[in-house]
């Protein structure tokens, strides 16, 4: 978890799974560009924990959106919602870094929207398989598919709020 940028800082949140001999063979490697690792077990366990990370990632860009787009509508400015957000329990890393990006329109992709979408049909189609029942998740699918039926696909996953700002209007 983390990406490019936070790989070369050596500050990823690593998961791995498969076989214990290789894990072992290469941490290293894997303390080297992750600050935390965790071993999770037989293969395919750390896939599906990144999934769930992903749907918490997909979530909190689409409140974050929401959010910023009911301060602007309520007539605030958004850095002071930002401000006040992250002074509480509920300030995430997004919500201190990447929704001022958010509020300034600035969408370079560390990761697509289209790219979060196509997690998004992973995790329900996953959630089915379990016998999990996601509502949320299976909403914000049907969100971040609207998004990309609108032209949003290749912007940054947080540039959701550029679709929400469009149903705003």
């Amino acid at each position: 978890m983390g990406g490019p940028n936070v790989a070369i800082d050596g500050k990823l949140v690593l998961m791995a799974s498969g076989g214990k001999d290789v894990f072992d063979k290469y941490k290293q490697v894997f303390d080297t560009i992750a600050n935390k690792t965790f071993f999770l077990g037989k293969s395919g366990s750390a896939h599906s924990i990144k999934i769930a990370m992903n749907l918490q990632i997909s979530l909190l860009a689409l409140s974050l959106a929401e959010g910023i787009t009911l301060t602007r509508k309520a007539g605030f400015d958004p850095e002071k919602f930002l401000e006040i957000l992250n002074s509480t329990y509920f300030s995430t890393g997004m919500s201190q870094n990447k929704a001022y990006k958010m509020i300034r329109d600035e969408y370079k992709p560390t990761f697509t929207l289209k790219n979060l979408k196509k997690d998004l049909d992973t995790i329900v189609a996953a959630a089915k398989d379990f016998g999990a029942s996601l509502p949320i998740a299976e909403r914000a699918t049907e969100i971040y598919k609207d998004a990309e039926d609108a032209g949003f696909g290749e912007i940054d996953y947080t540039g959701i709020l550029e679709y929400i700002k469009k149903l705003s209007q």
